[in-house]
């Protein structure tokens, strides 16, 4: 989420004195929040909680309390630390992620944030961050949506922000005083990685934009109950009842092989020849490895929405590749940082590939368990990490087990 400014966060937290200026405490113990999901358990027993789900929701009511007494009146600020909130996916008292980015939403377009403003318009705030932030709503509803299976709540017609670019982002070095509060960071010293997640964030509003079409091809499909005539049923034939649905799938499809070709170098996968064997920031890879998460999952769900011939082979295609990346990321010591849209991906992989289970041939079907007991094992390694999703693992590992061959 790229919503904040970086460098003057970490120069204002680094300066005990307050002499790089201050932040609002909303802010912090948001961003504070956001990084018990990502920081090393360790860490976080050693401040005196028993599990990181404990430290999750500690920090989670800290930021709610503040934003519930109304301490901050900004709203830019209010509206970041709402955005932070987003990553509470599992809630006892129903506001989880998709209550949260409600209000976000709401909160923007009061302030007219979805909005490009016109050349020489006069700008309280800085117009990059404004950028961004527009764009980390409108990928955070994409998102979310993606992994409940819900339309998104943003309407197109009131999303009018260009698309991000590199110029957009604030790339730069900070004060060596600043750097000693995180001796371990590449990112902060290397302008190279943060140039390319930049381009990956770019690259990941711009799928957003193909989430959006699967998602409404899917609801399509399921509030019309296409049959298997009219999927097949060409769009200039005689029978146009479903032409619509027939070319908004073309689209889709369009749009995501569109999407795939124009990336640019840095978030291809595999990498370019230039980037194999370099010293890449590992933050560098794992987003890069998350992108294309998404996008595999994406086009699971697509397909999922059809029953053409292709469509299965294409599912479980995209399946391998999701249970190949995230293992990747698992030998890489990275899948402990999997955002929870990553887990949805693994989740949506098992699933297809407990559904191959039941069609395919007995060594196929030995080769598909294999693909799915390493998804088990990751999902168990994650298990502390994304809590909500162990119901659906135990579910899945049980219907494995009915259907293994004896």
């Amino acid at each position: 989420m790229p919503l904040i400014n970086w460098q003057t966060f970490i120069n204002s937290v680094s300066n005990k004195e307050g002499g790089q200026g201050k932040i609002s405490l909303l802010l912090f113990q948001a961003v504070m929040f956001s990084a018990t999901t990502f920081v090393n358990l360790d860490h976080l027993q050693k401040a005196g909680y028993s599990s990181r789900e404990e430290a999750h929701e500690a920090f989670f009511q800290k930021a709610h309390l503040l934003y519930q007494s109304q301490y901050e009146s900004d709203p830019l600020t209010n509206l970041q630390a709402l955005l932070l909130m987003t990553h509470r996916s599992k809630a006892t008292d129903g506001k989880d992620s998709r209550y949260w980015i409600e209000v976000a939403i709401s909160l923007a377009l009061m302030m007219g944030l979805f909005r490009d403003l016109p050349t020489g318009y006069a700008r309280h705030y800085n117009q990059k961050l404004h950028r961004r932030i527009a764009w980390t709503c409108y990928m955070a509803d994409s998102l979310i949506s993606l992994r409940l299976r819900c339309l998104p709540l943003i309407r197109s017609v009131d999303f009018n922000v260009s698309m991000l670019t590199e110029d957009d982002f604030d790339v730069g070095n900070i004060s060596m005083e600043s750097q000693l509060l995180l001796p371990r960071c590449t990112f902060i010293r290397c302008l190279e990685s943060q140039k390319c997640l930049a381009d990956i964030c770019v690259s990941q509003a711009q799928l957003c934009l193909c989430i959006r079409r699967v998602l409404n091809v899917q609801a399509r499909c399921n509030s019309t109950g296409i049959s298997a005539d009219a999927i097949a049923t060409p769009p200039d034939s005689p029978n146009k009842h479903h032409s619509d649905y027939l070319t908004s799938i073309w689209m889709s499809q369009k749009a995501l092989t569109d999407w795939e070709y124009s990336l640019p170098p840095i978030c291809q996968r595999p990498p370019t020849a230039f980037w194999i064997g370099s010293n890449e920031s590992p933050i560098v890879t794992l987003h890069r490895n998350v992108l294309h998460m998404v996008y595999q999952g994406v086009v699971c769900v697509l397909y999922q929405s059809q029953i053409f011939q292709s469509s299965t082979s294409r599912m479980q295609h995209a399946a391998r590749q999701i249970t190949e990346i995230a293992t990747e990321l698992d030998d890489m010591n990275l899948l402990h940082s999997l955002p929870i849209i990553g887990s949805t991906t693994i989740m949506i992989a098992m699933i297809i590939h407990l559904a191959e289970v039941q069609i395919s041939s007995p060594v196929k079907q030995r080769e598909t368990i294999t693909d799915i007991e390493s998804c088990i094992e990751l999902m168990k390694r994650l298990q502390d990490v994304h809590s909500c999703m162990n119901i659906v693992t135990h579910l899945i590992l049980a219907a494995l087990q009915k259907c293994s061959p004896v």
